[in-house]
């Protein structure tokens, strides 16, 4: 019997763990990852920490501080152990650890299993956004062991010795991203148990200044101490502290990327939800709130109102404060029958908004229409996985002009054949930007060919009648410069119909509307599914084979294209088809 009310008892843990693998397993997506694994890469071939841009040809041997280093030599090693994933299997193994850290956490603080797991939850879906693989990840992590190293400390769960772990893993943090988390909490802490110490005498009967003794207290100085000569003694961290510094300041980061701005309530309901439960919890518990959650909480809550990148890192240290406190205000101690229907009606809600979920955005919604569906391959959305094979496998060279975002993949995959022309690091390629609203300027750079991905590009640099498009994917198309350099090319290559997103009707309509059209409509087609997969267009290229006008396209060219489609289109039954046909014919 015992054994059976343990699972009872502990079933809803069990439901948050699957949970957040189920929530987290989807495709791994992020434009900076392939930034960060081109210099994990570099670093490995060299055995040199790379702090200077080397994947470009416009700003060649600028200083930057790569204060992210070890962390991306980590993701390239993964990488190359399974892809994505080994990456996916890197980033399940740091987030269910944070998960099953805050429970812990919450456990010892007097949370209740259900109340705790709800909460959890609601800090994981609150977080998705950010729950992708960067070298935040590692923040996520360490900040969750230094929560449990002094909270842990902090009610006695853990001796003095545990708190020696938190200099070297400051250094650690410092190489893997930056452990200015780590050291708000760590000088938070030790500024409340300070006060607390020192006001004993005047707060008699107040358990929110209840005291360590002056032992205990020197020990966090000691280690604080300790902690702040080693993050200043070492370069790394001192590059780290000036990167989040910034962000104190108007520059170009905070003013032009999302996740620098305030999170808005329609974007991020869940957050607030968690925010107020947080003030609500200490004001309905004003006089047994400890100070030392007030320490903690002020700066993390202040930071995630001010960026939305923040918000995981204050859910992190608020999570077992809200499954506490709303514990001790639950009126279920001493009531087994009400920690019954508690249990029974969270379980519920839990299991409830965690199907919905799931059902909603991996399943019912279209994986075009989120970066969150159900899968663990890498999200090639909004990334020129097609124009970077094209360029590679047709030899186009050159300088070449890329959309900034596209530049991380773009070094990862054609770098050092190819070098790009900016990436989205504003530090490093600001000025180079801002040439592309100067024509003269611009010209300079003697662009040869353009991987572009904004109307902004298309209308204000690349003009169509001084440009060729010669590949089209759903997320960018390249540009081929007409002069006479690139005749022979643009003659083989030049896009006049087709355009990926167009429907099946669309492009049927197209190819019907003439002979003169349909060879081009075939051409173009078979050229876009030649480095790209996409099986609603390889369907439709087999059934525009079907049809007698086919025979105006010689066999062997037919034979051609349908050898290169079928490169990243296996999976398509008529493309094979179609294929098995031509050659039983030939």
């Amino acid at each position: 019997m015992h054994n059976k009310k343990t699972f009872f008892e502990y079933y809803p843990f069990a439901l948050l763990l699957i949970a957040t693998a189920i929530l987290i397993f989807f495709p791994v997506f992020t434009f900076d990852l392939y930034w960060h694994m081109a210099n994990g890469r570099a670093m490995l071939e060299t055995g040199t920490i790379i702090s200077t841009e080397i994947f470009s040809f416009t700003a060649n041997g600028t200083s930057f501080n790569n204060h992210e280093w070890l962390s991306q030599i980590i993701f390239y090693l993964f990488y190359l152990a399974g892809g994505a994933g080994g990456l996916m299997g890197l980033k399940m193994l740091l987030l269910l650890a944070v998960v099953s850290i805050l429970f812990y956490i919450s456990m010892f603080r007097g949370a209740d299993i259900s109340v705790a797991s709800l909460v959890i939850a609601a800090f994981v879906m609150a977080s998705l956004f950010r729950l992708t693989v960067r070298p935040h990840l590692f923040s996520f992590f360490l900040l969750a062991i230094f929560l449990l190293l002094l909270y842990g400390y902090k009610k006695e769960k853990l001796g003095q010795k545990a708190l020696y772990f938190i200099p070297p893993l400051v250094i650690v943090w410092d190489f893997l991203h930056g452990a200015v988390y780590g050291m708000i909490l760590l000088g938070a802490f030790t500024s409340a148990e300070t006060v607390k110490y020192f006001a004993r005498a005047y707060t008699a009967g107040w358990t929110g200044f209840t005291s360590m003794t002056f032992n205990r207290v020197k020990a966090l100085w000691v280690i604080a101490g300790i902690t702040l000569v080693a993050a200043f003694l070492n370069p790394f961290g001192l590059m780290s502290y000036n990167v989040f510094a910034e962000l104190l300041t108007e520059n170009i980061l905070v003013t032009t990327i999302l996740e620098y701005k305030a999170p808005k309530l329609a974007d991020h309901q869940i957050f607030w939800f968690l925010l107020f439960s947080t003030g609500a919890l200490l004001l309905l518990e004003w006089r047994r709130v400890d100070l030392t959650d007030i320490f903690v909480l002020i700066p993390f809550a202040y930071l995630s109102i001010t960026y939305s990148r923040a918000i995981a890192p204050f859910l992190i240290v608020a999570a077992p404060f809200i499954a506490a406190s709303a514990t001790k205000i639950l009126p279920v101690k001493n009531s087994e029958g009400l920690k019954g229907i508690l249990r029974v009606l969270v379980l519920s809600v839990l299991s409830a908004v965690v199907a919905l979920y799931i059902l909603n955005l991996k399943f019912l919604t279209p994986i075009l229409e989120t970066n969150h569906s159900f899968g663990y391959q890498f999200g090639q959305k909004y990334i020129p996985v097609g124009s970077a094979r094209f360029v590679k496998e047709t030899g186009l060279d050159g300088n070449m002009y890329n959309t900034g975002h596209f530049g991380g993949y773009l070094a990862f995959y054609l770098f050092p054949e190819r070098k790009i022309f900016q990436y989205n690091h504003p530090y490093i390629f600001g000025k180079v930007t801002a040439t592309t609203r100067n024509s003269t300027e611009f010209e300079k750079w003697n662009i040869n060919y353009a991987i572009i991905g904004t109307k902004w590009e298309y209308d204000n640099i690349f003009y169509l009648p001084d440009w060729a498009p010669v590949y089209w994917e759903p997320g960018a198309t390249i540009l081929v410069r007409r002069n006479k350099r690139n005749e022979d090319f643009i003659r083989q290559y030049e896009i006049n119909f087709f355009r990926p997103l167009m429907t099946n009707e669309q492009l049927t309509g197209l190819a019907r509307s003439s002979q003169k059209i349909y060879p081009y409509i075939v051409k173009e087609t078979g050229t876009y599914l030649a480095y790209m997969h996409d099986r609603r267009l390889a369907d439709l290229l087999a059934d525009f084979l079907s049809w007698d006008v086919a025979s105006s396209i010689k066999v062997e060219e037919r034979i051609k294209l349908l050898k290169k489609a079928l490169r990243y289109n296996s999976d398509s039954q008529k493309l094979k088809s179609a294929m098995s046909r031509l050659t039983k014919g030939a």
